[in-house]
C-alpha cells in the first residue's frame, strides 16, 4: 500500500499508523505485509479513518510521515449519553484458490520431455549417484527399471499411460485445500453522564484458511473511560488487549504434475522426496525408521505456532487554564510478546529423516544402533518482546475576537522502543502427552550422515540460538498555528525538530527540521462570488517538508555475536556495519494545491489536488573500499521528482424515494529518479537499469532487451546490440545500457474507484469499481534453467509453443530446448521486452447488499437498529489489456489471485 506513489527506495515504504494520537509500533518482523499490521487493531472499534497526505501531515508526524500518514480514531463513550450496545458478527466464505490460474505444463507433456531427456542420457548422473542419492522422478524411476530389465517395456509403457492421465492440482485441490471460513464476533457497549464516559468491547475471530492445518484466531479487548472531576478537567485512561494466535503446517508439494498424492480408495501415497527412490527401497529397515514423505499423513504431522499478546495502555490528562488555554499530557505503553513454536511429532518426514541421518552402528560390536537424534518429536521454540512507550505534553490556546480566530499548539514528545529476540532453541525426543524431553544428547561429536558421502555434522542445536537487542529512543518538538480572518482568509504554519539515537555523530544531523506552511481562501464567501453553479468554492496552498526512516541505518559501527566456532567451541563476533557519521534523515518537500466545491444542496461536491514531490537524501549503499572488509555502506545517495493529481467527486444523483449516489476517486502519481550514487559506473553497468533506479526515468522503471526474434537455425533468443542483431552470448558479454529499452513503469500511473449507492425504503445496495491504468509487467515464461534439474516439478505451458524447427521462428518466440543448462540464455530471453505487457485493467472489487430494520418503521422492534447484509469481494476483473487472461496485480508464476469471497453478517444496535 502506497500513498501518492513510492517516497524512498531502501527504508520503509509502508504508510504511518497512527491510532489515537500515538504511532502504532511494528513490534516484530512476524508482520509480514501491511494488511498483518493493521489486522491487530480490531476493526469494529474503529471510529473514523484520515489520510494525511501534504505536507501538513509534518506538523505532528515530522520524520515519520514521508510515506503518508494513516490516522485511526477508536470508538469512545459520550458525555451525557445513554447506555448503548452494539452486536456485529458475520461470517465469511472463501473459494478454494484457482490452483489452474497458474500456466502450467500438461502432465502428458511433461513425461514426454522426460522421456527423450532420459533417452539422451540426461539423468544418467543423478541415477548413478551414490554418494547422496539425489531424488529422481517417478518417470525417471520407471524408465531405469525398464532399463536395467526389472520391469518389462509393457509395464513400462502401463505405468506411464497411466501417469499421463493424473494432475496434480486435482490432488491438491481435493486433499490439502478447502474453502476458507473466518468469523467474526464484536460486542461494545458506551455510555456516559455529565461527568464520566466509558467506552467498552470485547471482539472474538477465527479463520480457517484456505490451506488444511492453517487457521487463526483473535481476541481483544478495549476499554475506555473519561472522567470529568472538575471543571475544565479531563481524565482519559484506556486498556487495550489483543491476543492472536496463527497456527500452520509445513506441508509442501512440489514434484511433477503428474503425481498422485492418494489412490482410488483415498489411501495416502508417498511421493520422490529427498533422495531416489531405489535408496529409499535399500535402506536398513526396521533400524532406520520409514523415509517416505506422504503429503497427506504430514498436514497432521507438523505444526508451526505464531502467538502473540499485545497490550496498550495509557491516557491523558487535559486541563483548561485560562480561558482558551488548555495544557494537555498523554502517554501510552505498548508491549507486545510474540512465541514462535514449530513441533514436528515423531511421524513427521522432518523427525524421521532427521533421526535416519544421524543414525549409526557401533564400532565396538557392529550390531548396537545409535540413535544420535533421539526417537521422539522435536520442537523448536524462540520468540521477542516487543516494549515501547511514548510522552507528549502539549500546550493548546485558541481566541476568537472581531472577525479574528487564533488556533495554535505546541509540545514535545518522546518515544523509546526496545525489541528483544531469543533465537530459536531446539528440544529432542518431546511427548507432547507427558512434557518430557530427551536428555543426555552428545552435540559435540561430529558424525557421518546418512547417505554416507553427504557430509558430517553436529547434531543441531536450533537455527539462532542467540539473543538480539535493539534500543530506539527518539525526541521531537513540534508547534501548529493556524489563524484565519473572516471566516474566508487562513494561514498556517508547523514546524517540528525529531531527533534518535541512531542517526549521525554530530548534533546538528541528530536533529533535523522539518516544517510546513499554508494558505487557504474561501472564495464563495466573498462579496463579488455569486456563482450559482458551485456555491461552495475554496482554494488552497501547501508547501513543506516531511521525512523518512531506516531503523537499522546507524551512525556508528555495530557487532553482533555471530554464535560459537565449529571447530573449538569459541564465541566470536562479526561487524554488521561500518556506520557512517554523515547519516541524514530522508526528506520528502512536498508542494500542494488544492480546491474544494460543492454545487447547490451538494448534489455535486468534491476536491481537486495537483501535488509536486521531491525526495531528497534517501537511503541506500555505498561502494567504499572493499579491504576495509566491506563493499559498501549505508548513505545518503538518491534523489527524485515527482508530481500528480488526486480527484474526488461525490455526487447526490436521484434525491427520492430512491437515493443514488457516487462516489469517484482518481489518482495520478509519476516520478523521476534526479540522483543515483550507484556502486560502479552507472553508465557502462546495465545491471542498474535492470534494478529499475535509472536518473531520468520512474523509481520503479522497467528495462529490457529489444528483441529481435529468434535465431532461425537454432532458435536461440536475439536482441539488438548496437542496432545488430545479435546473440544471447553478445547481449550478455558486451550489452550497453544504450541498448536497453525503457518499457515503462511497473506500479499504476492512473489509479481510481467508482462506488455507486441506492437505497430503496430499507434496502441499500452498493458495489465499488477499481481501475489501475498505464503500467507493465513482465509475462511469465518458460525458465528452461528449472526444467533441466534432476527432478523437475514442471514448466511453464509457453513449452508447448517453443522453436523445434527452422520456420518456427516465424511463428513463435519461444526459444527452442537447449541442449544443457544455459542461465545466460534464460536470462536474456526473460529480460527481452518481447515478454512484456500491458498491465492495465478494471475490476468490480466488491458488491454490498443490506436490509435495515429500526424502530420507527417497526414498532415493537426489541432493538434500536438491525441490519442484515451480504457483502461479496474479489468478484473479477471486468477488461484487462493483455491477451493471455493474466490478473495483472498476480502476473509472478506461481502465485495465484485472492479467491471469490462472500459475507453475511448481522448489525444490531440497542
Amino acid at each position: 500500500m502506497s500513498i501518492r506513489g513510492i517516497s524512498t527506495i531502501n527504508a520503509n515504504q509502508r504508510p504511518l499508523i497512527v491510532v489515537d494520537g500515538f504511532p502504532y509500533e511494528e513490534s516484530d518482523k512476524q508482520f509480514s505485509s501491511f494488511i498483518d499490521w493493521i489486522s491487530n487493531v480490531n476493526p469494529n472499534d474503529i471510529e473514523s479513518v484520515t489520510v494525511l497526505k501534504d505536507a501538513s501531515a509534518a506538523s505532528i508526524w515530522g520524520a515519520r510521515s514521508g510515506n503518508g500518514v494513516i490516522v485511526i480514531t477508536t470508538k469512545k463513550g459520550k458525555y451525557n449519553q445513554r447506555t448503548k450496545a452494539q452486536l456485529n458478527t458475520n461470517i465469511t466464505i472463501g473459494q478454494k484458490p484457482d490452483l489452474f490460474y497458474v500456466p502450467s505444463m500438461p502432465a502428458s507433456d511433461l513425461l514426454d520431455y522426460e522421456i527423450m531427456q532420459f533417452n539422451k542420457g540426461f539423468y544418467d548422473a543423478a541415477i548413478n549417484n551414490n554418494l547422496t542419492y539425489p531424488v529422481v522422478s517417478q518417470a525417471t524411476e520407471i524408465l531405469e527399471k525398464r532399463r536395467t530389465g526389472l520391469i518389462s517395456a509393457s509395464d513400462s509403457s502401463h505405468f506411464i499411460n497411466a501417469l499421463k492421465r493424473n494432475d496434480l492440482r486435482n490432488d491438491i485441490n481435493r486433499f490439502m485445500k478447502q474453502k476458507s471460513i473466518n468469523q467474526q464476533y464484536a460486542l461494545n457497549i458506551s455510555g456516559g453522564s455529565s461527568s464520566y464516559s466509558y467506552y467498552a468491547s470485547v471482539g472474538y475471530d477465527k479463520n480457517l484458511e484456505s490451506s488444511k492445518g492453517n487457521e487463526f484466531s483473535r481476541a481483544s479487548f478495549r476499554f475506555d473511560n473519561t472522567f470529568k472531576p472538575i471543571k475544565g478537567l479531563d481524565i482519559n485512561a484506556f486498556v487495550s488487549y489483543v491476543q492472536s494466535s496463527n497456527e500452520s503446517n509445513s506441508t509442501s508439494v512440489q514434484g511433477s504434475p503428474y503425481l498422485r498424492l492418494a489412490d482410488d480408495e483415498g489411501n495416502s501415497l508417498s511421493i520422490p522426496y529427498g533422495y531416489s527412490q531405489r535408496y529409499i527401497d535399500t535402506a536398513q529397515y526396521p533400524a532406520l525408521l520409514d523415509w517416505r514423505y506422504r503429503p497427506i499423513e504430514e498436514l497432521k504431522n507438523s505444526q508451526f505456532t505464531i502467538d502473540r499478546h499485545d497490550i496498550r495502555l495509557g491516557g491523558n490528562v487535559k486541563y483548561s487554564v485560562l480561558n482558551g488555554l488548555s495544557a494537555e499530557a498523554k502517554f501510552q505503553y505498548q508491549r507486545t510478546f510474540t512465541n514462535n513454536e514449530t513441533f514436528y511429532n515423531p511421524s513427521s518426514y522432518f523427525t524421521r529423516n532427521l533421526i535416519n541421518r544421524y543414525m549409526s552402528i557401533s564400532r565396538n560390536d557392529g550390531r548396537t544402533i545409535i540413535y544420535a537424534v533421539p526417537k521422539g518429536g522435536i520442537k523448536d521454540r524462540s520468540g521477542s518482546e516487543f516494549t515501547n512507550w511514548n510522552f507528549r505534553f502539549q500546550l493548546n490556546y485558541s481566541k476568537r475576537w472581531q472577525q479574528h480566530d487564533l488556533v495554535t499548539i505546541a509540545g514535545i514528545e518522546t518515544r523509546e522502543s526496545l525489541v528483544k529476540g531469543t533465537g530459536a532453541d531446539r528440544i529432542y525426543g518431546y511427548d507432547s502427552n507427558t512434557g518430557t524431553i530427551a536428555s543426555q544428547i552428545n552435540y559435540d561429536s561430529i558424525y557421518a550422515l546418512r547417505p554416507f558421502g553427504s557430509g558430517t555434522g553436529r547434531v543441531p542445536v536450533g537455527s539462532n540460538r542467540g539473543t538480539q537487542e535493539v534500543t530506539n529512543r527518539f525526541i521531537s518538538y513540534y508547534a501548529n498555528v493556524a489563524y484565519t480572518f473572516e471566516s474566508k482568509y487562513i494561514l498556517s504554519a508547523s514546524a517540528r525538530m525529531d531527533g534518535s539515537n541512531f542517526f549521525g555523530i554530530k548534533a546538528n544531523q541528530r536533529i533535523t527540521p522539518l516544517w510546513s506552511g499554508g494558505v487557504a481562501w474561501n472564495i464563495s464567501k466573498e462579496n463579488f462570488y455569486t456563482s450559482q453553479l458551485l456555491p461552495y468554492l475554496k482554494a488552497r496552498f501547501t508547501y513543506g517538508y516531511n521525512g523518512n526512516m531506516r531503523n537499522d541505518a546507524t551512525a556508528y559501527p555495530t557487532i553482533r555475536y555471530a554464535g560459537n566456532d565449529f571447530y573449538n567451541g569459541a564465541t566470536f563476533t562479526q561487524v554488521e556495519s561500518p556506520g557512517n557519521p554523515q547519516l541524514k534523515w530522508e526528506r520528502i518537500r512536498m508542494i500542494n494545491y488544492g480546491v474544494d466545491f460543492a454545487s447547490r444542496n451538494d448534489r455535486v461536491s468534491g476536491s481537486l489536488e495537483y501535488y509536486i514531490k521531491k525526495g531528497i537524501d534517501l537511503l541506500g549503499p555505498i561502494l567504499m573500499d572493499p579491504t576495509t572488509g566491506f563493499t559498501s555502506f549505508t548513505g545518503n545517495r538518491a534523489s527524485f521528482n515527482g508530481r500528480g493529481i488526486d480527484l474526488t467527486l461525490n455526487s447526490i444523483n436521484v434525491k427520492r424515494k430512491t437515493f443514488w449516489t457516487s462516489n469517484f476517486l482518481l489518482s495520478y502519481n509519476t516520478d523521476k529518479v534526479t540522483q543515483y550514487e550507484e556502486a560502479g559506473n552507472e553508465t557502462s553497468n546495465k545491471s542498474v537499469y535492470f534494478s529499475g533506479l535509472v536518473i531520468g526515468k520512474p523509481l520503479d522503471a522497467l528495462y529490457n532487451y529489444r528483441w529481435a526474434g529468434l535465431d532461425p537455425t537454432t532458435g536461440d533468443p536475439r536482441v539488438y546490440v548496437a542496432d545488430t542483431i545479435s546473440s544471447y552470448v553478445v547481449a550478455n558479454t558486451s550489452a550497453a545500457p544504450s541498448d536497453l529499452t525503457y518499457s515503462g513503469p511497473q506500479n499504476p500511473v492512473w489509479f481510481g474507484s467508482l462506488r455507486n449507492s441506492f437505497t430503496f425504503s430499507n434496502i441499500r445496495l452498493s458495489f465499488n469499481i477499481i481501475f489501475k491504468l498505464g503500467y507493465y509487467f513482465p509475462r511469465s515464461s518458460i525458465s528452461y534453467e528449472s526444467l533441466l534439474t534432476t527432478y523437475s516439478s514442471g514448466g511453464h505451458e509457453d513449452y508447448l509453443l517453443r522453436w523445434q524447427k527452422p520456420g518456427d521462428e516465424l511463428m513463435t518466440n519461444v526459444p527452442s530446448l537447449p541442449a544443457a543448462l544455459n542461465t545466460t540464455r534464460d536470462l536474456v530471453y526473460h529480460t527481452s521486452d518481447i515478454l512484456v505487457e500491458k498491465a492495465d485493467h478494471i475490476r468490480l472489487q466488491d458488491i454490498r447488499l443490506g436490509y435495515d430494520l429500526n424502530k420507527n418503521n417497526i414498532k415493537g422492534l426489541p432493538f434500536q437498529n438491525i441490519q442484515v447484509y451480504a457483502y461479496a469481494s474479489n468478484i473479477g476483473i471486468l477488461w484487462r489489456a493483455n491477451r493471455y487472461n493474466i490478473d495483472p496485480d498476480y502476473s509472478i508464476y506461481g502465485s495465484i489471485p485472492n479467491p471469490r469471497t462472500i459475507t453475511f453478517g448481522i448489525n444490531m444496535s440497542f
